[in-house]
């Protein structure tokens, strides 16, 4: 007899629902939420030992397949060129390239008429820079605002009271 994944998730689900609800009842705790959040919560484990079935049986089998394979290059007639390299060797080259390439102040690549001279990784590294100042300043100059602008409006509702019984001095009124 052979049974859908589905059908087996199932059956285990009702099965640890069926004892849980059995525990409750006996216990005098029965209620449709707490069964329900018993089977969700079934469910839920079952999904992560599954997954980490998966992932112990599965993981290492990729890396293995990861660490192991082999590029080799060819030209456009299918001849193999240069050396095989493994996958880690050719992604390790390909960003050291990408990296250490000249760009110009926008991060294009640039050409022979172009007169900027800095790699990617710095033009990388100071924008990256100058974002987390900017974002930085800009909330720094918000908190000052929050605290500073109460007190700059109430210094100037003082002022101005002030100021009006100056002048209301002046023109003799009380």
């Amino acid at each position: 007899m052979e049974i859908s994944d589905t059908e087996l998730k199932e059956r285990i689900v009702a099965a640890a629902s069926d004892k849980i609800v059995e525990g409750l009842w006996q216990e005098g705790e029965f209620s449709g939420s707490l069964i329900e959040k018993a089977h969700q919560r079934i469910e839920q484990l079952l999904d992560d030992a599954v997954d980490g079935a998966v992932d112990k049986a599965v993981k290492p089998i990729i890396e293995q397949g990861v660490r192991s394979f082999v590029i080799q290059q060819t030209n456009t007639f299918g001849e193999q060129k240069g050396e095989p390299v493994t996958f880690t060797e050719f992604i390790t080259h390909r960003a050291e390239t990408w990296l250490n390439a000249v760009v110009d102040h926008n991060g294009k690549a640039v050409d022979r008429f172009t007169s900027s001279k800095q790699t990617r990784l710095a033009h990388c590294l100071n924008e990256h820079l100058g974002f987390h100042i900017e974002r930085m300043m800009a909330d720094a100059c918000k908190t000052v605002l929050e605290q500073i602008a109460p007190a700059i409006g109430t210094t100037c509702e003082l002022k101005v009271k002030e100021a009006t019984a100056d002048i209301r001095r002046a023109m003799g009124h009380r």
